[in-house]
């Protein structure tokens, strides 16, 4: 009995985490058997799509309801927690913005105006922002004046940047496991229980999505999801920051912005690279493409399992490199982590042959993309493979057989172009 009234503490938050995976793994079959009926699909384009066939990109619309249904449940066994309703709000305003962009298309900037009013009502109703650096490049406290807009910032970078790693089966999600988890045990170690019982929520949904995501995905979070996801992380990675450097008896207190880059480091370390080369190259860096870190492994492992497992290894290995080394100086830490991260990461050729020579990868020039393997470049018919079409055999009357169809169609030479874009419109 000493035993378990020892860890009794662990109960809201585990059971929590139980609740949202059962949510999610009931609600999401039902997401998907809509989105077929509906044929709202996200459709391969062979370039940054790369599955095989038409699939459902809405299974953040069951994290988000999960996270939501979970934490009322939940919130009869946590203390009062005023920064809840600034959460529920930006939230919101996410899920919505990310709901029409999955299904339509949603203006970049008012997208970017969203991603920027939503931390407000947290930065600012609910008086979370980073405050300070504790000594990181020996800078200390901000100003107000700077660490509002900074901190606004960040949860821009933050959200994109999970956004930007929801590229393969199962990395994002995954991604987000690791990092909920962490932050769930940091903040019950920091006697923050509504934090940690938010935190493994969030792990908690996320493990249920991944029983789908994971290769071969049955459906993917979409900006729905990815951008709620990032936000509740982003909340709660700069609620650590702030807690932990204002709190010397916190864990990490010594070395929290350099914990915090640790936690973010595969999703931050790869939007500032492909960042850095799309402006050399020219091009701009807000365009999707196949530069990103998880696109590079793919290319040598064939295969989205192996390549988001790889990754999930570097980021704890990220972290268990910085509380090893947490006696360091913060700069030096910071420096030095920030090197270990680039040996780890394929961000250049000689290091993805490396890993294929220890054998870590297996050489695999076939792109396997979920399915059957096949390069992702297929045309489509309102939403559907061609190979799935089963159409009817029909006879051609003998008098259409020599039929003019240049004389129906009106086709003085550009008549393929004119089909072409009767077929677009339709």
């Amino acid at each position: 009995m000493h035993y378990l009234g020892e860890y009794t503490h662990l109960l809201v938050p585990v059971t929590g985490m139980l609740i949202a995976y059962l949510i999610v793994i009931r609600a999401i079959p039902i997401i998907r058997m809509i989105i077929h009926r509906k044929k709202l699909l996200e459709i391969p384009d062979g370039h940054r799509k790369i599955h095989d066939e038409p699939i459902p990109s809405l299974g953040g619309v069951a994290i988000f309801a999960s996270v939501l249904i979970t934490f009322a449940i939940m919130a009869i066994w946590t203390d009062t927690w005023p920064l809840y309703p600034f959460l529920i709000g930006g939230l919101c305003m996410l899920f919505f913005s990310g709901l029409k962009d999955d299904l339509l298309v949603i203006n970049a900037r008012k997208k970017l105006l969203i991603q920027l009013l939503a931390p407000a009502l947290v930065v600012v109703g609910g008086g979370v922002y980073i405050d300070s650096f504790g000594g990181l490049f020996g800078i200390n406290s901000l100003p107000v004046w700077i660490a509002i807009p900074f901190t606004l910032y960040i949860f821009v970078v933050i959200v994109n940047a999970y956004n930007l790693i929801d590229g393969i089966d199962g990395l994002a999600g995954g991604i987000g496991v690791i990092i909920s988890l962490f932050l769930g045990g940091w903040f019950i170690a920091a006697d923050l229980m509504p934090h940690a019982v938010l935190a493994f929520i969030l792990a908690g949904a996320l493990i249920g999505f991944l029983r789908f995501n994971w290769q071969p995905a049955t459906i993917f979070m979409g900006d729905t999801g990815s951008l709620v996801v990032g936000f509740i992380i982003a909340t709660l990675t700069v609620k650590m920051l702030q807690t932990g450097l204002a709190n010397p008896g916190a864990p990490f207190h010594t070395i929290m912005p350099v914990i915090a880059m640790a936690l973010l480091a595969i999703p931050l370390y790869d939007t500032l690279r492909v960042f850095i080369l799309r402006v050399r190259r020219g091009e701009s860096p807000f365009n999707s493409g196949t530069d990103h870190v998880h696109h590079q492994l793919l290319g040598i492992s064939g295969c989205h399992g192996k390549t988001a497992i790889y990754l999930f290894a570097a980021n704890i290995l990220v972290l268990l490199f910085v509380i090893a080394f947490k006696s360091l100086p913060l700069t030096l830490l910071f420096m030095l982590t920030l090197g270990f991260t680039l040996m780890l990461l394929p961000t250049a050729g000689i290091k993805r042959k490396l890993l294929v020579k220890l054998g870590i990868f297996t050489l695999n020039p076939k792109p396997a993309n979920g399915s059957n393997g096949s390069n992702g470049h297929i045309k489509l018919v309102n939403g559907f493979s061609p190979r799935k079409l089963k159409l009817p055999q029909w006879e051609i009357p003998e008098e259409l057989e020599h039929f003019d169809l240049e004389a129906l169609t009106g086709n003085n030479g550009d008549g393929e172009e004119e089909g072409e874009k009767v077929i677009g419109e339709r």
